[in-house]
């Protein structure tokens, strides 16, 4: 299909695909940062012992404490009108 595409519109398709070990994203720099402590550690018994060392690392918020998930039909329901069926 993409060759067909191409023959038609004399368009130039190229693919770039991420090579392993070069990204410089920020989120990849800590998650890097955030694996050595981890395998600095002996043993990991506690959430909390994760939740430290990612503290450490950026700003962590935590579920039910900084943010809830909400019901979305009911949350919905407060925005939005119910269907109504008409005669044509």
């Amino acid at each position: 299909m993409l060759f067909a595409l191409t023959k038609r519109f004399s368009v130039k398709v190229s693919f770039t695909f991420p090579v392993r070990g070069q990204s410089f994203l920020p989120a990849d720099r800590v998650f890097g940062r955030f694996e050595k402590d981890i395998h600095r550690q002996e043993t990991i018994l506690m959430p909390a012992d994760y939740h430290e060392i990612l503290q450490r690392h950026g700003t962590v918020h935590f579920y039910q404490k900084d943010w809830t998930a909400l019901y979305f039909k009911s949350a919905a329901t407060q925005h939005t009108k119910t269907v109504r069926s008409f005669k044509i």
